[in-house]
């Protein structure tokens, strides 16, 4: 089992290497320019962050994994239980590494005696306006430290795993129109918590209780969709709807 799992495990590095690659050499590329552009300039803060391009990574890579990987191991006949384990370790250690160079690449900002930005976010309460600086979702929680950071890009990026390979299983199981009917079913029930008032209590509940905690949920609800993706895999022939 374990040997069949780092053979898996080889193919999806070697599947994902290239996309990998050019996309650090992409974020890297724009760090550097926007570096470059706070010190001629000589601000304060260097506009950039490196957290929210890997969660858009993510959650493309678990599209794309479906596709062009999913049939190719099933017609060698890999298991649908080995793919299964497989590839949910593998996104637990894709969203680690990713997690890890973005924060890193943060830090790096630090030695630079610069502050990294990713924007700023205004409101308006009553007659007064207000505003701040935004560069991580970590910076509200009680202990905004680098592990911290890694943490919660870890969950969030697991999270966009998880969803899209089963929003990617279903496309292929069901096609197009089977597809679009379960997205179209998520966005009722979405439509319908606001109406309701779910969706609004919800989030004065996170606002009011941001913690670690939050995320913690958040991961064992990611756990239980990845899950369910099993039972799709289960099902699936190399052939699409």
């Amino acid at each position: 089992m374990i040997q069949d799992i780092k053979g898996v495990f080889h193919f999806l590095m070697v599947n994902i290497r290239h996309p990998f690659i050019i996309f650090w050499m992409i974020v890297i590329a724009f760090y550097i320019i926007s570096l470059t552009l706070t010190f001629i300039l000589g601000a304060e803060g260097v506009l950039f962050q490196a957290s929210f391009p890997i969660y858009i990574f993510c959650a493309v890579v678990g599209l794309w994994l479906v596709k062009n990987t999913v049939p190719y191991l099933i017609k060698l006949g890999v298991t649908r239980k080995l793919i299964f384990l497989s590839y949910g370790l593998f996104f637990i250690l894709l969203a680690i590494v990713q997690s890890v160079l973005a924060n890193f690449l943060m830090r790096f900002t630090t030695l630079t005696g610069k502050t990294a930005i990713g924007g700023h976010v205004f409101f308006e309460s009553g007659s007064t306006d207000a505003s701040f600086a935004f560069y991580h979702l970590s910076q509200f929680l009680p202990k905004d430290i680098f592990l911290t950071q890694v943490i919660v890009d870890v969950i969030v990026c697991f999270a966009g795993l998880s969803l899209t390979f089963l929003i990617g299983l279903i496309f292929y199981r069901y096609g197009l129109v089977g597809g679009f009917s379960f997205l179209a079913t998520l966005f009722l029930l979405f439509i319908g918590s606001i109406a309701k008032g779910y969706f609004v209590d919800l989030v004065k509940y996170i606002v009011n209780n941001y913690t670690l905690t939050i995320y913690f949920a958040l991961f064992g609800c990611s756990v239980v969709i990845y899950a369910i993706s099993y039972f799709f895999l289960r099902r699936l022939t190399i052939h699409s709807a």
